[in-house]
């Protein structure tokens, strides 16, 4: 971006590539489609298998790597019984030429985020939320702290695996995890503000938000 002595800016997409790729981090996009499973009443089925009632379907092998930057954020922690949330939003900009929609998932391979929030039941629901760079830090209970390679090791990508001959929790019993994974968000609004000049459309601007922080019919 240029600066002319009229004070009008002026953009060089061959720049924005540069900066972008120079200043920003390396990201998965998986584009949305409107599940099929939209019933007669308009509603997405509660049941889907495929979209969890959100009416969101990413096909697969349809994802693809690019670059983002971040531009501004914004996030205000409240403490809530019986955690801590951080609601926020993230401003960034894409490659020239990528072209992101509401309600696509961008997922972070650059880095990991820490989860301590979720709860699962011993034989009946061993996956953790997100499901991908997963690292288990420490599985346990009320009782005690179970011990990775003896109770228990990572099924890939996602799952806890309960191990022969090692403590376990009961079947049907809740157990609490602590992992790592990388953050995914999405696509809540693109930007309506006018990214042309000369007729080629420049760097597209987006508003994410962690998926993690999002509710389930979003």
């Amino acid at each position: 971006m240029i600066h002319s002595r009229l004070g009008l800016t002026h953009f060089h997409l061959d720049k924005q590539v540069t900066h972008i790729q120079s200043h920003g981090q390396q990201v998965v996009v998986f584009p949305v489609l409107q599940c099929p499973c939209l019933l007669d009443d308009r509603q997405f089925n509660p049941v889907c298998a495929t979209c969890h009632g959100t009416g969101r379907y990413y096909p697969p092998g349809q994802q693809y790597a690019t670059w983002l930057l971040l531009v501004t954020e914004t996030s205000k922690r409240t403490f809530n019984e019986p955690g801590t949330w951080t609601d926020g939003t993230i401003l960034a900009s894409v490659l020239p030429g990528v072209r992101l929609c509401e309600r696509d998932k961008v997922r972070l391979v650059d880095i990991t985020d820490t989860y301590n929030d979720e709860t699962l039941v011993q034989g009946l629901d061993d996956t953790v939320r997100f499901t991908a760079g997963v690292a288990l830090l420490l599985v346990a209970d009320r009782m005690q702290v179970y011990r990775p390679g003896l109770d228990y090791a990572l099924s890939p990508p996602a799952t806890v695996a309960w191990l022969a001959g090692g403590q376990s929790p009961g079947f049907g019993m809740p157990y609490a995890v602590r992992y790592a994974a990388q953050p995914e968000y999405l696509v809540v609004n693109d930007s309506p503000r006018l990214r042309v000049e000369n007729r080629i459309p420049q760097a597209q601007e987006v508003i994410l938000q962690r998926l993690d922080r999002l509710s389930e019919d979003f």
